[in-house]
């Protein structure tokens, strides 16, 4: 990502947080593990103070600078940085996004939210999901099939949530899944120590869950990539695979010894 679209992202972040009244100390950290995790960032320093100035013109905290239409600005801005970024990486800000409404007043950038959907071209049954994913953390409200859980619990006979059971974890850690994006999108929500590459997982905050990826734990035994992919395929819904053949013969050069005719069908 060049300068110019990481200054543009930071205005927006701003704008978006003051919208939304976010808190200060909230929206600073959401941000600064956008850049930490997301951006790969480790020190975002000059970057998080600019973004701290920029929530006090926009008055996150008090009255904005000077008047400004802050909506039709941030959607401005949306608009400009779409074609350089990435579709995931519009998922990603999106999703961010939805995290700063969470900590601040949701009412106030519901407008917003449904812009930068129309913007990012999230269509309806995905923003539902997304908002389910970062609000609710819930998803026996949303689409099942795209959600798994990780918790201490036994599975429910007869229902359809995906489900892994880990005796020894506090809490639970949420999968998502969606076609916008290649990678599954976890949140924990709990009070053990986990790592995701040896970083320290902060509980309530949305991480990618790329391949490879491990979560690891002193308590319980790690999340593996392939354990999640493992979850998420339906067997049940995959066609079985037949090998079939009719009328099948075989004769050895100039001799009548051989296989006679026979049929075979296996699964």
């Amino acid at each position: 990502m060049n300068e110019t679209t990481l200054q543009a992202l930071i205005n927006l972040f701003a704008l978006f947080s003051a919208i939304s009244e976010s808190k200060k100390e909230e929206a600073v950290r959401n941000f600064t593990l956008y850049l930490q995790v997301h951006l790969g960032i480790s020190s975002p320093g000059e970057y998080t103070g600019l973004f701290s100035e920029l929530l006090d013109f926009y008055g996150v905290s008090g009255e904005p600078a000077f008047p400004l239409d802050m909506e039709q600005e941030a959607e401005k801005i949306s608009v400009h940085i779409r074609s350089r970024l990435q579709k995931e990486e519009q998922i990603m800000v999106f999703l961010r996004f939805l995290e700063l409404a969470r900590s601040g007043n949701p009412g106030k950038a519901s407008f917003l939210i449904q812009a930068l959907a129309r913007v990012f071209e999230i269509g309806q049954a995905e923003l539902e999901k997304f908002t389910t994913f970062i609000f609710d953390r819930s998803p026996r409200k949303a689409a099942q099939s795209d959600f798994l859980i990780v918790d201490n619990k036994d599975p429910v006979p007869g229902e359809s949530l995906k489900h892994i059971t880990e005796k020894k974890l506090d809490g639970s850690i949420l999968f998502m899944q969606s076609p916008l994006i290649r990678n599954f999108m976890f949140i924990y929500s709990g009070n053990d120590e986990l790592t995701l590459e040896g970083n320290l997982i902060v509980p309530g905050s949305f991480y990618a869950f790329r391949e490879g990826g491990i979560i690891r734990s002193q308590k319980i035994s790690p999340v593996y990539y392939t354990d999640i992919v493992s979850a998420f395929i339906d067997r049940e819904a995959n066609a079985p695979f037949i090998f079939s053949g009719y009328d099948l013969e075989f004769r050895f050069k100039n001799s009548n010894n051989g296989l006679h005719s026979f049929d075979i069908s296996e699964n």
